[in-house]
């Protein structure tokens, strides 16, 4: 204090204790007789619409390696009524976009326009979902791109770290194959292995209809009765087999011909979105990487500076979830960062997180979340995940309550039972010998080669 005012010490955070107020929007949900599932957003200020519906074409159900991924994306490369050329000269017209990808659990196609142009976006967007054409010269064009993609991502010292650890992670399991595919399983891919996609996974099954934004009074509802009113309602009798690895802590490793740092991916199987300790988990999440402040990134970015940023993230699948580090690290200190990593998950097993930095953790997630509502299509990918997971219809409102309510003890009850360094896998990309040498105080090292994975 000086001259009896208080002075704002420049080295300390702020921090204020009045949380964001947050409040789900509005929407309703509905089954059709058809046993379609309607989801359905109305923004007023919007000037926007997006449409998403999706099937049960996910990539955990192909039985050829990116065979999901390969057929969503050839829905809207052409149609018995339209050339792919057409499709986008059409939709760009009307200053939309229409697009069709493949996740592990579904498969969407979805299109964003402005209210007034959403019907006739909609006109072309149905003719690419019940009308494709999967014409050979367009299979052989796409098969062309989609494998010059597959070496291009193989080139990235990331997607090596990630396929590595996912080949150790996911051993004999359907998340052990990247959902691109690889050059073999493309190269090899028929027309009639994508039309038997086609029918099985993409206009077969109850559907999940997605509509955001200024939706009143736009004609939507009734074009999208008209889209579905001949798609069968016939479940897929799908099981799911979850998760697992060998059960104890080893690397994986990739060679990248003239890295000079290493990629790495460090990370194991974690609980699912419906279990009772997963929305505490989150919170202890940011704590361990899940932002800036966060205890990784201070350590190996602020003290040591072995990295430009270190991350951690849940990620959340049907047949299993896992928990995952990842990071380019100075190559030198390869060793080093990884017990470091060890260090910090036995941390956050062992201690309660302490208030001040509780608070902080706490303040970032609830604000960062209050912003995943800016657009139709940000509040579309959230209600995707009520669906998928079939949770209760206020889950962001309990979720963002509890998070708001929650003490480092109740945080410190799933920390104990869904952290430490034990049953870790490593993936890791960069030089191999060198890699070979820093990670063997981890348990066995295992030596891929891309080329034979790309030829199996």
């Amino acid at each position: 204090m000086i001259n009896g005012k208080k002075i704002m010490n420049l080295k300390k955070i702020p921090l204020s204790m009045d949380f964001p107020q947050f409040k789900f929007p509005a929407y309703t949900k509905a089954t059709t007789d058809a046993g379609h599932t309607f989801y359905k957003f109305h923004d007023p200020d919007s000037a926007l619409v997006s449409v998403r519906i999706g099937f049960a074409g996910g990539a955990y159900y192909e039985h050829i390696p990116g065979l999901a991924g390969f057929s969503a994306k050839m829905l809207t490369n052409g149609t018995k009524n339209r050339p792919a050329v057409e499709i986008s000269t059409a939709t760009e017209s009307l200053g939309a976009s229409i697009n069709a990808t493949a996740q592990w659990d579904k498969a969407y196609i979805g299109a964003t326009s402005l209210a007034k142009y959403i019907v006739p976006v909609l006109d072309i967007m149905e003719d690419c979902f019940l009308n494709a054409a999967f014409s050979d010269d367009e299979i052989e064009r796409q098969r062309n791109i989609h494998l010059a993609a597959i070496r291009e991502e193989q080139s990235e010292p990331q997607f090596l770290a990630k396929y590595a650890f996912n080949t150790g992670m996911y051993r004999n399991h359907p998340f052990g194959h990247p959902v691109a595919g690889t050059i073999k399983s493309i190269s090899s891919l028929k027309r009639e292995d994508i039309l038997q996609w086609y029918r099985d996974r993409i206009i077969s099954g109850p559907l999940s209809v997605f509509i955001s934004g200024n939706i009143e009074n736009c004609g939507i509802d009734d074009k999208m009765n008209h889209i579905l009113k001949n798609i069968s309602s016939k479940q897929n009798n799908d099981e799911l087999i979850t998760t697992s690895h060998a059960g104890k802590t080893s690397s994986y490793i990739l060679n990248k011909s003239g890295a000079v740092q290493t990629t790495l991916r460090v990370g194991m199987k974690t609980i699912d979105v419906g279990d009772k300790n997963f929305i505490p988990l989150q919170m202890a999440n940011v704590v361990l990487g899940g932002y800036f402040q966060s205890r990784l990134n201070q350590v190996l970015r602020q003290e040591k500076g072995y990295t430009y940023g270190v991350y951690s993230s849940i990620i959340t699948r049907r047949a299993g979830s896992e928990l995952s580090i990842g990071c380019d690290i100075n190559e030198g200190a390869t060793n080093e960062s990884v017990r470091i990593i060890f260090d910090e998950l036995d941390r956050m097993k062992t201690e309660i997180i302490p208030s001040d930095e509780f608070n902080k953790a706490k303040q970032y997630f609830l604000g960062s979340f209050a912003r995943r509502l800016e657009t139709p299509q940000q509040v579309i990918t959230l209600l995707q995940t009520i669906d998928n997971f079939e949770l209760e219809a206020d889950y962001y409102d309990i979720l963002f309550s509890k998070i708001s309510k929650l003490t480092p003890e109740e945080v410190f009850e799933a920390q104990k039972r869904n952290f430490g360094s034990d049953n870790i896998i490593i993936g890791a990309s960069g030089n191999v010998e060198k890699l070979e040498n820093a990670l063997k105080d981890y348990g066995e090292v295992n030596v891929l080669d891309i080329d034979k994975i790309n030829n199996a």
